[in-house]
């Protein structure tokens, strides 16, 4: 079982799903059972967990694999990552998304994904649909703090946030149901206002804020313009583009503002935000603050100095990890170092670390080889 929060619940045959959130109570959920749920969790009824992915979100999303798939959702609604109708009421418990009337001749999905204010859906026929605000990062945070002192006012700021002077659903910066982003996907991960996609041949894509450079590109190389004048190009990726200079992935995760690229030769790159070392490279001045990168390889050498081929990766909210062919588990970034930080008491029993700007092998209990991890 890989879980990335405590309120996620692994389903055999499943895939879980969160977004990121301060609350930590959404998830996304691929299920095979008929069971109409009525839950605010999983119950224990569907037995062991074969596989859980979580992500760091305020919405729940739970797919149920029938002759044609259904779509649920639970959590906040603010964002208008549910999907419940535009009506953007949260939904305490699980809730039927109306998807066969939102998406006309694509039913059948296989792999659902969560960001922080915005979902994703993956169909058979290998579409990327998006919706709620997959670019947005500033305008959820005010929604949230809103949220806090009265749904009822939120709900009507989020409304007001919806019109042009934001971005509506036919701009850039809110879609009401599910949009057509990309053809011939295999995978996908979201992140705040950041998602990630890998086609079936092995392609790279981002789209969402460039901030950090976490799209994987400049922002002068981009030719997109922001449909919306109010917003800036030099902050948005709004329209899918290619990650250049990577070689044929296999697998990609996104954290807050970094991501990660597994080639099929096992090696692994990431770009974006380096501040706390979620990207794995020394730091190239004494200030890291401002560290930020396009796509770069990360170093994994042997007591030889030959190259460690890695399977498995998982990027976490400031950090990232990974798994070698030998089953060695290694992590880096924020709190990761194995040394304790200056002038930090820790919090109760919790100790405080120095951040980890390279991989550091962990060493298991028993010597024990892992086989699947994620973090957030």
């Amino acid at each position: 079982m890989c879980s990335r929060q405590q309120s996620g619940v692994g389903v055999r045959d499943q895939q879980i799903e969160t977004g990121m959130g301060h609350n930590r109570r959404s998830f996304i959920i691929i299920t095979s059972s008929a069971i109409e749920p009525k839950w605010q969790f999983p119950p224990a009824m569907f037995g062991s967990t074969k596989s859980c992915r979580l992500s760091p979100v305020n919405t729940s999303i739970l797919l149920a694999q029938r002759q044609v798939s259904t779509l649920y959702a639970r959590g906040k609604g603010i964002f208008g990552a549910l999907s419940l109708n535009n009506s953007l009421r949260d939904a305490p418990y699980f809730e039927k998304i109306p998807w066969q009337s939102l998406v006309s001749d694509d039913h059948e999905i296989v792999h659902v994904c969560a960001g922080w204010g915005h979902s994703a859906a993956l169909t058979a026929a290998g579409n990327l649909y998006v919706w709620g605000r997959p670019y947005e990062f500033a305008t959820l945070m005010r929604l949230n703090n809103i949220n806090r002192m009265s749904s009822f006012l939120a709900r009507m700021a989020a409304k007001s946030s919806n019109s042009s002077i934001f971005g509506a659903s036919d701009g850039n910066g809110y879609f009401d149901s599910p949009r057509l982003m990309h053809g011939k996907v295999s995978s996908v991960a979201a992140s705040a206002g950041l998602t990630t996609f890998l086609t079936e041949d092995g392609i790279v894509y981002c789209f969402g804020l460039n901030r950090w450079q976490q799209c994987g590109v400049t922002s002068k190389a981009v030719s997109s313009v922001p449909r919306n004048k109010s917003e800036s190009s030099d902050m948005h990726i709004y329209n899918p583009v290619r990650v250049k200079d990577l070689p044929r992935c296999k697998k990609i995760d996104a954290g807050l503002q970094h991501c990660l690229a597994l080639t099929i030769n096992g090696e692994l790159f990431s770009w974006g935000k380096g501040s706390k070392g979620q990207l794995g490279h020394i730091p190239p001045t004494s200030d890291p603050s401002d560290i930020t990168s396009l796509p770069k390889r990360i170093s994994f050498l042997d007591s030889r100095g030959r190259n460690i081929r890695i399977t498995d990766i998982s990027a976490g909210f400031s950090h990232s990890a990974a798994i070698d062919e030998n089953g060695h588990v290694y992590v880096w970034g924020k709190g990761m170092s194995d040394k304790d930080k200056h002038g930090a008491s820790g919090i109760g029993f919790v100790r405080v670390c120095e951040d980890q700007f390279i991989p550091r092998r962990l060493i298991l209990p028993e010597d024990r080889k892992a086989s699947e991890l994620c973090s957030r």
